[in-house]
């Protein structure tokens, strides 16, 4: 098995993720409810949740395309082994570390029988935590799935989309104002979503007579290790691994 059949099976994985997602949302599982506050005549939108996210499935796929894109990091160590003229043996490995300080030891452990241009560019690669941190974050999801899986517990509010022209046009009606969305992400949000958490807020004294609200509530699947409440967006940082991946076995050529 080449690292580049390993890669190109984490892409069809990939390409399946992003299918289960889109089809998902296709089936429109998620809408804003909005209702006046009856104690303080607030507008507020809350979250209902028609179909819930497929975690099993997600989670599944996302383990196995994690598991593939670290495989073709370590068989790429192994060609490397075998381009030199050695023989790979079950210590080698693509190097990872928690710091600056321990990659370089660790890649001794790890590339014995690599060249040293090769040894000295898997090493400037900084795979370690807050060196390059989509391998560090590959490297440390691999473990994870490898005894509890992933939590993509559910959907995250990606942003709130308000388009004040109505107002605008209420305050000005001789002006052609046109639509003017505008999309806000917010600075918190609840991590998985349930049903009824609201999304956001007009104030009475900041509604205007007359005037309908326009408020729309993109969503997206999100992920969390179990440490992380924000909860991530998880196919553009499955997406941005695979990249990574691909440009490192590219690299080490």
């Amino acid at each position: 098995m080449s690292a580049i059949a390993k890669l190109n099976r984490g892409k069809e994985h990939f390409a399946r993720l992003r299918q289960v997602i889109d089809e998902y949302h296709a089936s429109t599982p998620f809408s804003g409810v909005c209702e006046e506050e009856k104690e303080t005549g607030d507008l507020v939108y809350r979250v209902k949740i028609m179909k819930p996210v497929p975690s099993e499935e997600l989670g599944l796929l996302v383990g196995d395309l994690i598991h593939n894109l670290h495989s073709a990091l370590d068989l790429r160590v192994s060609e490397l082994v075998v381009a030199n003229g050695n023989k790979p043996t079950r210590e080698h490995a693509f190097p990872f570390s928690r710091t600056a300080l321990e990659i370089q030891s660790v890649a001794v452990r790890c590339l014995v029988g690599v060249s040293p241009a090769h040894t000295q560019l898997i090493i400037g690669l900084n795979s370690y935590q807050g060196g390059n941190d989509l391998l560090w974050e590959l490297h440390y999801l691999d473990i994870l799935d490898k005894h509890r899986q992933l939590i993509i517990a559910g959907s995250a509010q990606q942003s709130v989309i308000i388009d004040p022209s109505a107002m605008l046009r209420k305050m000005q009606p001789e002006w052609n104002i046109p639509e003017i969305p505008v999309a806000i992400r917010p600075a918190e949000r609840d991590f998985p979503l349930v049903d009824g958490t609201e999304l956001f807020r007009v104030k009475k004294a900041a509604r205007t007579e007359g005037v309908e609200e326009k408020v729309g509530f993109p969503f997206e699947i999100a992920y969390s290790d179990g440490n992380n409440t924000y909860g991530e967006a998880l196919l553009p940082k499955m997406e941005a691994m695979v990249t990574e991946v691909e440009r490192v076995l590219t690299q080490l050529q």
